[in-house]
């Protein structure tokens, strides 16, 4: 499968507005060829960037994408545009009434009123939300995918945590959130309760696409088996997800290339014959070498930048280190930032096969961790993209951090 779409702002060939204003992708794919053809770029290339960031790219929020939904799923009558908040709460808290969806998967003292107002305007939400609103507005397997993997930027169903199976199983059955719930109450019991040890070995996820009897259908009996027979290998020593293993991987070659880098520079002295040991400290400084830092040593809050509204955080040492240890999930902007230092750092190819190489790889990447394809509409990887379109890639990156601390004193 190929990434059309990029391949064609790559090829320049022209992106032709679809004419759906709620096309959010192609809107952003033009946005990116238009500020790339216009003849002073190649001159202004990190400053022209950072400009376009500031002022043009406010991110596709998560806010935007349900009012989007609900838009579509209702036809509303009238421009996307003039349809009101208050509109969009009352048909989504109908919609809890209508299906008797909870208004938590926990216990929480706020009101669905609250709750809906605040998904309405937030830039992003958890993946409980958007199951729970899944079930609410009975969306399908594949739209609940496309709010993990582009409303949210995170990855598809996570089939390898019991949770997120049964909402998988739930919602492809049509079956609702109360259901789901109670599905959850008894795989909890029965994985409390002594069985004999399994084989470790994480069980076949695609029975459960093509069934345990060569049906598609699976009975609640198989579903809670297999979890179970997951969650003993979810326990293992060497149990490790996907997006973690390939972030692993990254971890390990950006670390090669930052100690050919310090090997070549003479950062070191004295170093063993393996070479110098590349710390969390230093991926982070290599990365980041345009944002300041303070007399500690840390760098500035991502607060005090001008991009930090469209990127969100950063792969500080801190991040890494909580990554590694299983205490914060992997996410797309992690994986794309470690790829495109690897693709970038050292690249003495020409632009146009850097930009190949890296969305080649970038896609790969990305599927295998059920994350989707390169999105032109997440600001960050607009502005990973336009970095690619510059005589230096990485350089660009850098230099684009560095404006955006020091704001409009240093254009």
């Amino acid at each position: 499968m190929s990434n059309t779409l990029l391949d064609n702002l790559f090829m320049d060939k022209t992106i032709r507005d679809s004419g759906d204003a709620l096309d959010f992708t192609m809107q952003a794919a033009g946005g990116i060829q238009k500020l790339i053809r216009r003849g002073t770029f190649s001159e202004q290339e990190s400053r022209a960037i950072y400009l376009y960031l500031r002022s043009s790219i406010e991110g596709i929020s998560f806010s935007k994408y349900l009012k989007r939904y609900i838009y579509r799923h209702f036809k509303l009558p009238g421009a996307f545009e003039e349809i009101t908040d208050r509109d969009y709460k009352y048909l989504i808290t109908a919609a809890f009434m209508e299906s008797r969806t909870p208004k938590a998967f926990h216990e929480t003292t706020s009101t669905l009123n609250v709750l809906v107002s605040g998904w309405l305007r937030a830039r992003s939400v958890s993946r409980e939300t958007v199951f729970l609103l899944g079930f609410a507005l009975g969306m399908s397997i594949d739209e609940v995918s496309e709010f993990l993997v582009k409303g949210i930027h995170e990855q598809d169903f996570r089939m390898d945590d019991p949770d997120e199976v049964i909402f998988w199983y739930c919602l492809k059955n049509r079956l609702s959130a109360r259901k789901a719930m109670e599905l959850k109450q008894t795989f909890r019991q029965q994985s409390a309760e002594p069985r004999e040890a399994g084989t470790g070995e994480q069980p076949d996820v695609d029975v459960l696409y093509t069934g345990f009897s060569g049906t598609t259908q699976v009975s609640e009996e198989e579903l809670l088996s297999y979890l179970l027979a997951m969650d003993n290998a979810r326990t293992g020593e060497n149990a490790v997800s996907l997006p973690l293993e390939c972030f692993r991987e990254l971890m390990q070659q950006a670390r090669e290339e930052i100690a050919v880098m310090y090997r070549e520079d003479a950062v070191f002295e004295n170093d063993s014959d393996e070479g110098p040991a590349v710390r969390d400290a230093d991926v982070e400084h290599v990365l980041y070498n345009g944002v300041p830092v303070d007399r500690k040593g840390n760098l500035f809050k991502i607060s005090q930048s001008m991009i930090g509204v469209v990127v969100p955080y950063r792969l500080t040492r801190q991040r890494i280190s909580r990554i590694l240890a299983g205490t914060v999930p992997v996410s797309r902007q992690d994986l794309i930032t470690l790829e495109f230092f690897i693709c970038t750092v050292r690249a003495i190819d020409e632009p146009e096969k850097i930009r190949r190489r890296f969305i080649r790889r970038m896609d790969r990447i990305l599927r295998k961790c059920r994350m989707g394809d390169l999105n032109v509409s997440n600001a960050y990887e607009a502005f990973v993209l336009l970095c690619l379109f510059t005589e230096d890639p990485f350089a660009a990156f850098s230099e684009v951090w560095e404006y955006s601390y020091s704001g409009d004193e240093a254009l």
